[in-house]
C-alpha cells in the first residue's frame, strides 16, 4: 500500500485490527543494522512479522562472515547525535556528556580531535567511564564503557578538516559529508573555535583569520561519480560503515551514486519536514537494480517518537536527536555544573559530581525515548524498527 501525503501530520499509526486475535509481542529491539539491505528483501522486509529476531551481534573483534559490509552490524538503537558542537564547551564537560550518552546506546558523531584534552592531571580520571547507575535500560546500553568503545560516527569533510587516520580505526560509522550547512549570517565557514580544536598548532596567533575557507566539493574528484573510490578507499583503512551526507534537495544527484558506489548508506539533512525526502528516496532506491540497497539516515528537526515511528515506516533506518542532546553540551544548566576554573582544590570532585548529574539526566531522557519507541512497535505488532512499512500508516481523513 501507498500512503499518500506530502507531511508527517498527513496519515497517523494504523490501529490493531479488530476482525481477527492479535496478541502485541512481548518485546521489541531496538537495534539497527548498518549494512546495506539485500534488493531480494526490498520492501516485503520492512513487513510485520512476530516471529523476525535480530541476529545476535558478533563477539568484539569478531569479523563478520561477509568482508564487503561493515565489522560491527548494528548498532544499540536507531538514534544518533548528529552534529554536537563539542567546541562549546570543556573538555570535561565534553566528555562527561559524551560518555553519559555514549552509555545510552546513542551513537555520537565525533572525532579524535573534537573533545579537547584535560588540562588538569588526574581531574579526566574517569570521565571516560560515567558512574554505574541503577534502574534498566534497553538491550546494548551499558552502566559504564571505555571511551575506545563509544559508538562513534566520524565525519571525513571534503577538505579533510578534524579528519586524522585514527578516526578510521575508532569510528563505527564514518560520515562523507558533501557541501555543508551555511553559518548563521556568515555563510560558509567553520567556526573558529572548531578549527582551532582540530587544529591547534595551526590558529596560534591567527585569530579568527586562522580558520581557512571550506572546500565544498572533494578537490580530487573531478565529478560525482568518483564517490565510489573513495568508499573503497575508507573501507580499506577502516572496518566502519560508510555513509553519505547531502541536503534534501541533492538527493536526486546524490542517491545513485551512493548506490553505485557501494556505500552503506544516505544521510539525508533535512529543513522541516521528512516525507518527501523519504518518498524520494523510496522512488530511487525502487528502481535501483543492484543485489542490494543503501540505508537511509535522517537529520534535522525535533521529532517527537510517533513522528520518528512514521519516518521508519517510510524507510528511514535511524534519526537523528540533536535536540535532545545539544542542551546537554550547551544549555545553562549543564554548563553551570563545571567548574570553569582549574584552581580549586576540589576541582576532580565538583568534575565528578557534574558527571553524575549529566548521567542521570542522559539516562532518564534516553530510557523514556526508548521506552515510548518499543511500546509504539509493539502496539504496531512488530519487533524490530526494520519490520516497519507504509501498511503501518493509514491517511488522515480530513474531511471535505
Amino acid at each position: 500500500m501507498s500512503v499518500r501525503g506530502s507531511r508527517l501530520t498527513d496519515f497517523r499509526l494504523r490501529p490493531a485490527p479488530v476482525d481477527r486475535f492479535v496478541r502485541s509481542p512481548g518485546q521489541a529491539w531496538l537495534r539497527v543494522p548498518l549494512g546495506r539491505v539485500p534488493a531480494t528483501t526490498g520492501d516485503t522486509a520492512r513487513v510485520s512479522s512476530l516471529d523476525a529476531v535480530p541476529a545476535a551481534e558478533p563477539r568484539r573483534g569478531e569479523r563478520p562472515e561477509s568482508a564487503a559490509g561493515p565489522a560491527t552490524t548494528h548498532l544499540p538503537l536507531p538514534f544518533y547525535w548528529h552534529d554536537p558542537t563539542w567546541y562549546s564547551a570543556n573538555a570535561a564537560h565534553c566528555r562527561a556528556v559524551a560518555g553519559a550518552v555514549s552509555c545510552c546506546g546513542v551513537t555520537i558523531g565525533m572525532g579524535e580531535s573534537d573533545l579537547g584534552q584535560e588540562e588538569v592531571p588526574g581531574a579526566a580520571a574517569g570521565i571516560g567511564s560515567p558512574p554505574r547507575m541503577p534502574g534498566g535500560m534497553p538491550q546494548g546500553v551499558h552502566d559504564s564503557i571505555e571511551e575506545d568503545s563509544w559508538p562513534r560516527m566520524a565525519i571525513h569533510r571534503c577538505d579533510r578538516a578534524g579528519w586524522t587516520l585514527d578516526d578510521c580505526q575508532s569510528a563505527r560509522v564514518i560520515e562523507l559529508r558533501l557541501g555543508m550547512e551555511r553559518s548563521a549570517g556568515r555563510g560558509y565557514e567553520y567556526e573558529p573555535r572548531q578549527f582551532e580544536r582540530w587544529h591547534p598548532a595551526a590558529m596560534v596567533g591567527m585569530g579568527n583569520a586562522g580558520a581557512p575557507v571550506p572546500l565544498l566539493f572533494p578537490p580530487e574528484w573531478s565529478e560525482l561519480s568518483m564517490l565510489g573510490a573513495k568508499v573503497a578507499q575508507l573501507r580499506s583503512l577502516s572496518e566502519a560503515a560508510v555513509y553519505v551526507s547531502c541536503d534534501e534537495s541533492q538527493i536526486e544527484l546524490v542517491l545513485p551514486a551512493v548506490c553505485a558506489g557501494d556505500a552503506d548508506g544516505i544521510l539525508v539533512r533535512y529543513q522541516d519536514d521528512p516525507v518527501l525526502a523519504l518518498r524520494r528516496c523510496r522512488e530511487i532506491l525502487r528502481g535501483w537494480t543492484g543485489p542490494t540497497r543503501p540505508r537511509v539516515w535522517l537529520s534535522g528537526g525535533e521529532l517527537s517518537v510517533e513522528e520518528m515511528v512514521k519516518c521508519f515506516a517510510l524507510g528511514a533506518s535511524a534519526i537523528a536527536i540533536d535536540a535532545i542532546c545539544d542542551p546537554w553540551l550547551t544549555g545553562e544548566e549543564c554548563t553551570r555544573l563545571f567548574p570553569t576554573q582549574h584552581g580549586f582544590s576540589n576541582h576532580a570532585a565538583m568534575v565528578a559530581k557534574a558527571q553524575q548529574r549529566i548521567m542521570e539526566m542522559v539516562r532518564e531522557r534516553i530510557g523514556s525515548h526508548c521506552e515510548e519507541l518499543a511500546a509504539l512497535l509493539r502496539s504496531l505488532m512488530v519487533t524490530s524498527v526494520d519490520q516497519l512499512g507504509e501498511d503501518h500508516l493509514i491517511p488522515v481523513d480530513r474531511g471535505c
